[in-house]
Order: C-alpha cells, then structure tokens, then sequence
C-alpha cells in the first residue's frame, strides 16, 4: 500500500535517504507510525495540551480520538491512499484530524487557513485531493463558501 500511496510525492535523493538512514537521523517509518509507536510506549503520559480549548489529552486519549476519526472518516466515504486537504488553525482538532487521516492512510496535503481560492485550487488540482477539510469561519473569513466554490471547479 506504501507505493500506492506515494504516487505523486517527490521522495528525497536516493543518496541522502541512504545517508541519513544510516547515519540514525531518519527511521524507515512514516510520521504516523513513530507517534503511535510512542503513544504505545508512553500511554498515560501528557501528549496534546491545548489550554484555550481546555484540553489536556494523554497519548492513550489521544489515540482513542484519532482511531475515532480515522473511522468515521472511512465511514464517509475516504480510501487509503486518498488526499484531503487541511487548512485548519493549529488547535487539538488538528492534531487529532490529522492523526485520524495518518491512521486510515488518507495523505494529507497540508494548507493554511489564510490560503485562499488560487492557493487551494492549485493544491486540489496538483495533488488530486478528494475534500477539503477547514473550519468554518477563521478570523472573519468563511471557509464554507471557498470549498463550496472549489468542489464545483476542482472535478475530483
């Protein structure tokens, strides 16, 4: 599923991969695999603090709602191996929608909430992302109306 996945990523040179995987910089394991793996390790320590939100989450807590929403993202209708785009605010609910997308094998493509229409249009269609992912208002700017305007230009 690993190649399948990486269709359309620019990997590294195959040189410095060797290097740094030699030299102990870089492990052989996606992002999402390392931060399981330590959420395994450490379940009850601290993992996600988000004060303005209130929460205070431990790396088993954090786990169970990312397993959460990896499946209810595949309930709606995501693959492994399928794109979304992300432009959230750095809060919990990024993180955990993120570990959910890492753990049901949906690719990230990451953009910032202060990425308009050209930004987001040139992300869907370059990557072939299949949703776009935001809150619904940031700062005074409406999200719902950008992604309603780009799924009718963007086909996938």
């Amino acid at each position: 599923m690993l190649a399948e996945m990486e269709s359309g990523i620019t990997r590294w040179p195959a040189e410095l991969e060797k290097e740094y995987l030699a030299a102990g910089y870089w492990e052989n394991r996606s992002l999402g695999e390392q931060i399981f793996a330590v959420a395994d390790k450490f379940p009850q320590r601290s993992a996600l603090v988000d004060p303005d939100h209130g929460i205070d989450l431990t790396f088993a807590q954090l786990t169970q709602r990312a397993d959460a929403t990896a499946a209810r993202l595949l309930q709606l209708g995501f693959q492994p191996g399928n794109r979304a785009i992300i432009a959230l605010p750095n809060t919990a609910s990024f993180i955990v929608l993120l570990l959910g997308m890492l753990r049901a094998g949906i690719l990230p493509v990451l953009a910032l909430p202060n990425h308009r229409h050209f930004e987001l249009k040139t992300l869907a269609l370059s990557s072939g992302a299949r949703a776009y992912i935001s809150a619904d208002v940031v700062r005074g700017f409406d999200h719902r109306e950008l992604g309603e305007n780009l799924t009718q230009e963007v086909p996938n």
